[in-house]
Formats: C-alpha cells, sequence, structure tokens
C-alpha cells in the first residue's frame, strides 16, 4: 500500500472512507451504533490502488457489558449513590427503568431494593439490552443505653470499654458525624461526650448515640451530723439531723433514749440523754449516688447534769406549728414568756442549715430567712419541718425541738 492511497470500510452496508499513512497504515472512524448493528461483527475493507484493487474482512470483538454484582449492598451510613454502583466498564450509564426510562446522575441517592439498570453510552436498548443492578443498604439501628449520663469513679480508672450501651459491637467516636475513632481501651475524660455507633454485618448505624461522662473522686458528698454535742442536759431531748434524700438510715444511740425519728427512712432523731457518761450518737446511710456509697458518722455527746428541769413552772412554753399566710391568727413563732429572759434563737432545716438567728427573740419571727446560705436573706422559707435551739443563759437552759411551719 502506498501513501495516500484511499481505503474504504463496509459496515452495516454503509462506506467510511480513509487514507494509507506513510508507514502503510490506515485509521478510520466508525459510527459504533453500525458497529453493533452489523450483524456478523465484520468489517469488509477495500483498498484502491494504482496497480491492483483488495478487499479483506476485519473480525470486530465487541465487548459484553460486565456487572461485578447483580446484587449490590452498601451501608447506609455512607450515604451511597449511583456512583458507588461497580459496573467494571466506562461508558456506562444508569436508567431507571430496563427500557427508555430516565438517565440517573452520579450524586443520585441509592435507595433500599430499587433495581437499578446499566447499558453503555449511546447503545439502545434494541441492540444491547441493559443489566440490572438490585441494591441492598443495610440500615443498621442506632445504639442504645441505660443512661446517657454516666457516673465513673476515679479509683476504677474506667476506661472508653466501661462506658455501657445494649449492644456489644460497637465503635467510639469523638464527634456525632466523621471524626476520628476512639480507642476502647483509652481513659475517660470528666465531663467528655461519647459518640457510639453499632456496627452490623460490617456497617455501622448512620446516628450515633451521645453519652455524657462524669468522673468522681471516692469520699465525695461527705455525711453530716448536726445537733447539740456540748455541755447537754440529762434528760432533756435534743434534734439531730443528718444528710436528707439518702436510703437506709441506722440510728445507734448510746446512753440515750430516741423519742421521735430514728427509723430506716428518717433523716433526723430525737433524743432524750439519760445517762452522764459512754453518750454518744452514730447514724450511717447509703447514698449510691458516689463512689463510696456507705456513709457513717460518729458523735460523742457531753451529758451533765442542768439541776431541775424547766418547763411551765417557769412559763416557758414552745407552740411548734405556725401558718405565717398574714391571716391575723397564729403568723408566727411563739414561745410563752420568752419576752422576761435573755436568750438567743438558732432555726434550723431539715438539712441542719441555719436560716434564721435572733438575740432577746420578742415572738416577731414570720418565716422569714434572716442569714445567707440555702436561702437568700429574706426569703421567704417553704413550709416544712424545721428545728429551734432557743438557749437562756439566766436559766441555764437550751431548749430543742421541732417546729411545723405550714403556708
Amino acid at each position: 500500500m502506498l501513501l495516500g492511497e484511499p481505503i474504504s470500510l463496509a459496515v452495516n452496508g454503509k462506506l467510511y472512507d480513509g487514507v494509507v499513512a506513510a508507514d502503510s497504515s490506515f485509521s478510520v472512524e466508525v459510527d459504533a451504533l453500525d458497529l453493533v448493528s452489523d450483524l456478523d461483527n465484520t468489517l469488509e475493507a477495500f483498498l484502491q490502488g494504482v496497480l491492483c484493487t483488495v478487499s479483506d474482512e476485519i473480525l470486530v470483538d465487541l465487548p459484553d457489558l460486565l456487572i461485578d454484582d447483580v446484587l449490590q449492598v452498601f451501608c447506609a451510613a455512607d450515604f451511597p449513590t449511583i456512583a458507588d454502583l461497580q459496573v467494571g466498564l466506562g461508558d456506562i450509564i444508569l436508567f431507571d427503568a430496563l427500557t427508555d426510562g430516565l438517565q440517573l446522575t452520579a450524586e443520585t441517592p441509592l435507595v433500599n431494593g430499587q433495581i437499578y439498570f446499566a447499558g453503555i453510552l449511546d447503545i439502545p436498548t434494541s441492540i444491547l439490552a441493559r443489566v440490572q443492578i438490585e441494591v441492598t443498604i443495610v440500615d443498621v439501628p442506632t445504639p442504645t443505653t441505660n443512661s446517657t449520663d454516666q457516673t465513673f469513679c476515679n479509683s476504677d480508672t474506667p476506661v472508653v470499654a466501661d462506658i455501657q450501651t445494649d449492644q456489644t459491637n460497637v465503635v467510639f467516636y469523638d464527634s456525632a458525624s466523621g471524626g476520628d475513632a476512639i480507642d476502647p481501651s483509652s481513659p475517660i475524660e470528666n465531663g467528655r461526650s461519647y459518640y457510639v455507633a453499632a456496627v452490623e454485618n460490617g456497617c455501622e448505624s448512620s446516628e450515633r448515640l451521645m453519652i455524657d461522662t462524669t468522673l468522681d473522686d471516692d469520699g465525695s458528698s461527705p455525711i453530716t451530723l448536726t445537733g447539740e454535742s456540748v455541755k447537754v442536759c440529762q434528760n432533756r431531748s435534743y434534734t439531730y439531723v443528718t444528710n436528707s434524700g439518702k436510703e437506709d438510715y441506722s440510728w445507734t444511740v448510746v446512753g440515750g433514749t430516741i423519742t421521735e425519728g430514728g427509723t430506716s427512712a428518717d433523716d433526723f432523731v430525737t433524743v432524750s440523754w439519760t445517762e452522764l457518761t459512754n453518750t454518744n450518737i452514730n447514724v450511717s446511710y447509703v447514698d449510691d449516688s458516689t463512689c463510696s456509697p456507705n456513709k457513717m458518722m460518729f458523735l460523742e455527746v457531753e451529758v451533765t447534769t442542768c439541776g431541775m428541769v424547766l418547763g411551765e413552772e417557769f412559763c416557758l412554753k414552745v407552740f411548734n406549728e405556725f401558718s405565717p399566710n398574714n391571716d391575723g391568727f397564729n403568723d408566727v413563732f411563739t414561745v410563752q414568756c420568752i419576752e422576761d429572759y435573755s436568750n438567743t434563737v438558732e432555726i434550723y432545716n431539715r438539712n441542719g442549715n441555719l436560716v434564721y438567728k435572733t438575740a432577746d427573740y420578742r415572738n416577731t419571727w414570720d418565716g422569714m430567712a434572716n442569714v445567707k446560705g440555702v436561702l437568700n436573706k429574706g426569703d421567704h422559707l417553704p413550709s416544712g419541718t424545721y428545728y429551734y435551739s432557743i438557749q437562756i443563759p439566766e436559766l441555764e437552759r437550751n431548749l430543742i425541738g421541732w417546729l411545723q411551719l405550714a403556708r
């Protein structure tokens, strides 16, 4: 073949022309549609030269449409799209129907159970049928837990793997989406939020569970026991109060008799001290909110003789119920004949916190706090049980008991 000699290819009844190059090769562009429409996949070539005319046949091997998987599985957490389908060839187009239908863009999200149809670009279905691809999307449920606020004890040296979830196969992350996985053997950090994804069949849950963590030191939330313990009078009653809202209170009194409270549900006890020596009071309870749940407090009590037991023979009588509602009746805490003696009055709430204190009380207290602490000075105290301590130095008397404030 000589440079510049014409050459023709017959494809599906059509002629495509070209010329011979200097190295005796030739290149002719052929319409792909005519190529795949040719029944015998054979090109007829004609070379028209100066000296002779030559014809030949060229067999064309057309590739089949190859699909790696007829059923393809994806994870919902990966948010798969059309671009993620594996088809094994370039120039593949995905459609939503076996024939005709809409061409789907690469960004189109895949739908669980949906069937997609793949074909080669510019090849009609009458020439090359589309291949079906069925899609399964594994959507793993979000993990669950018995609490999204979890507290751990520092002394246990807790690690991330100790965070409670109802699922055993999980991954911990540092953010609600994306982010970095956290090594389960890493120490738990106080006040940090951890994000947990469940794992099933190689897929993670698309939503992560957030769990907040707190580290507690052993011995936090110490027990308290308030009440008179120095120079208390023999055969007189005194009230002792510990922390409220706990479980399984246990009161033990040596050298005295419990006259009120002191049960497993009571955070207070009233004791009449009968002995002068070996006198003490002990309380314990369970506090499951702390690292050391079993709390105990011991208090030595110094008991002395105070002479005659003062009572109504000295005109002293405590009215331990009042209702400060401004109705003109029983609006103040009243102690009969208190004006006849120099005195100091202190009022405590059930937790042993001082809420009111005054010298030379004159039956004027209407249930308003006058010290800072549990409430602000000037705040009205809520209804409930309170405890009074009334010191009368000239009589060497300390009156202690309970009172009920009802609004």
